[in-house]
């Protein structure tokens, strides 16, 4: 009875010892996978936070180009009004009308592109990422016809100066100049939704960038707590 009392304490402390050395391998390996995963994790986290803010860096200076193009253009419309104003006011100076006539081409050229760039985008001008929603595609498609109006009477009042030779405000150039008047007023307009959009979207991609900032930020401590939890604290104290 004795020696095989013995030999069952001894096959226990065996299956204990075994079981002791398995549970510290199985800990020691959950360790080693967590240290890996972590610098992992860490790795992702700071790789996606780079290109994150720089699509954000990217998406923000396209927005605030947009928004610095879209008062350009509304510059632009109130000086078309203010050369339609000055023929008026001198209808029989001729130097006047053929200086304005010509200040009005250029005007309405710079006009016809500047909104080209704004609805489609232009590198060269700082616009990558053009502004494409539902409230931007309803106001481009409403300038439009106003775009439209101006262009073409720019275009009757030049052909009347520099084609038909007129020297004095014709009724057509009169009529011309009231219809730029009329339309760059609804030009305005909806400029000016584009200005109020533009200038919220440039604040909400600036906002989301900075919470994209927070969130990889958290993540990151928070790994770097478990690391020191489940790592470095159990080594120290090992070390002890």
């Amino acid at each position: 009875m004795g020696p095989r009392h013995g030999r069952r304490q001894s096959a226990q402390r065996q299956y204990s010892a075994d079981k002791l050395r398995h549970n510290v391998f199985l800990w020691n390996l959950f360790r080693r996978l967590f240290f890996v995963g972590s610098l992992l994790v860490i790795g992702g986290l700071v790789i996606a936070a780079m290109i994150t803010v720089v699509l954000g860096l990217n998406f923000t200076f396209s927005d605030a180009a947009s928004l610095s193009l879209v008062n350009r253009v509304r510059f632009r419309s109130q000086q078309i009004v203010s050369d339609a104003q000055m023929i008026l006011l001198f209808p029989n100076n001729v130097t006047v009308l053929q200086s304005t006539t010509e200040d009005l081409v250029n005007a309405g050229l710079l006009l016809s592109e500047f909104l080209a760039n704004l609805q489609f985008g232009n590198a060269s001008v700082g616009i990558i990422y053009p502004v494409q929603n539902a409230n931007t595609t309803g106001e481009y498609a409403a300038i439009q016809p106003s775009e439209t109006a101006i262009v073409g009477a720019i275009n009757n009042i030049s052909t009347a100066v520099f084609v038909s030779g007129a020297t004095t405000v014709t009724a057509d150039i009169a009529a011309a100049t009231v219809v730029i008047m009329a339309e760059q007023a609804e030009l305005l307009l909806h400029l000016n939704n584009l200005n109020v959009e533009f200038g919220a979207l440039l604040s909400q991609q600036v906002s989301t960038v900075q919470t994209c900032q927070y969130v990889f930020m958290s993540v990151i401590l928070a790994v770097l707590l478990g690391l020191g939890l489940f790592v470095y604290i159990p080594l120290e104290r090992r070390n002890k």
